[in-house]
C-alpha cells in the first residue's frame, strides 16, 4: 500500500507498508533501539546505501 502526502513547497512523500512476521519485527526493533534510531530511518539508510552501491557498480 502506498499513501501520498503533500508537503509545503509541493514535495510529495509516499508511505510504504511492509509486512513483517513477529520475530523479524522484534529483531528489527531491538536493532534500532541498540543503534538509537527509528525503523524508518534505519530502513531508508539501508535502501540509500544499496542504491548508491548499485549505481557505483554500473560505472
Amino acid at each position: 500500500m502506498i499513501n501520498l502526502y503533500q508537503l509545503r513547497g509541493g514535495s510529495i512523500i509516499k508511505t510504504l507498508t511492509l509486512r513483517l512476521d513477529d520475530e523479524f519485527h522484534k529483531a528489527l526493533k531491538m536493532k534500532c533501539i541498540q543503534d538509537d534510531t527509528d525503523m524508518t530511518t534505519y530502513i531508508l539508510n539501508l535502501i540509500k546505501t544499496d542504491m548508491k552501491y548499485q549505481s557505483q557498480e554500473k560505472k
